[in-house]
């Protein structure tokens, strides 16, 4: 599954429209900010241990003027997710889509999926790494050239759980690197939302955030372990939540039948 057209006419709408810019490329990066916000302000619901540099989350202040905007571009963001979900675990949502629709104007290209699911299969060629699921041992995969949206790490991912099933994840860590801190946002967003929408207990993710050739040793933009003791934390911290949302809903309805004398 990748993302309906509509998303992509919400970024050229809003490009259009915008006051503090016109250009696609940003309109798309703070689409991807929003997501990686809503990744750090949501982690409470997760049983993931994490931590992120304080340079990645940032307030989307250019839209306060014009909230109308931010709402388009939430409805954008809800697009994304909802793909992801929708998807079997770890498919690449934005796929060949994205270069079909902002490819050429953003100057960026993505793997396409079927080029990078092709590579994830020629990795299982490799016995030892077959040997190594199997026997249930530790394996860490990486893309540290320039991950971009983490296209060949969720192709790999797709294929492993695929092949061995979704608890063999548990002992997969991953680690990519990119120099544009918006892929490596993207690739955080991408990763993480497909293994928590899917209920999938990836052992560890970690985005570093450098040039792979001049900073070999690269800070982490983006890392997050999974904790098994915080699972019954997660759960009853977002039972609570929507609970207080139930709340709050019927305490609303009070207040507008209040308002008109009902």
């Amino acid at each position: 599954m990748t993302l309906d057209k509509e998303f992509y006419r919400i970024i050229e709408n809003v490009a259009r429209k915008a006051k503090h810019t016109s250009s696609k490329q940003q309109v798309f990066k703070d689409v991807i900010q929003i997501g990686f916000n809503s990744v750090i302000q949501g982690m409470k619901y997760h049983p993931y241990q994490a931590k992120w540099h304080p340079s990645l989350f940032v307030e989307m202040a250019p839209y306060k003027v014009q909230p109308e905007l931010f709402n388009e571009l939430g409805r954008a963001v809800v697009m994304w997710f909802s793909a992801i979900k929708d998807s079997a675990p770890f498919t690449d949502v934005l796929g060949s889509s994205y270069d079909e629709h902002l490819g050429h104007e953003l100057g960026q290209f993505l793997t396409p999926p079927d080029l990078a699911a092709l590579l994830a299969q020629l990795i299982f060629t490799d016995d030892n790494l077959e040997s190594k699921f199997k026997a249930g041992e530790a394996i860490t995969v990486g893309d540290d050239m320039g991950c971009g949206a983490g296209s060949l790490l969720l192709a790999w991912l797709k294929a492993s759980s695929e092949r061995f099933g979704p608890a063999a994840l548990e002992r997969v860590f991953v680690v990519a690197r990119d120099m544009d801190p918006s892929m490596v946002q993207l690739t955080a967003v991408q990763i993480f939302h497909s293994a928590v929408f899917h209920n999938v207990a990836l052992g560890g993710l970690q985005v570093q955030w450098g040039n792979a050739l001049l900073e070999p040793s690269s800070q982490a933009g983006y890392q997050a372990v999974f904790d098994p003791d915080m699972v019954e934390i997660a759960v009853a911290t977002l039972r609570a939540h929507h609970h207080r949302r139930g709340q709050q809903k019927a305490m609303d309805a009070i207040g507008k039948r209040l308002a008109v004398g009902v």
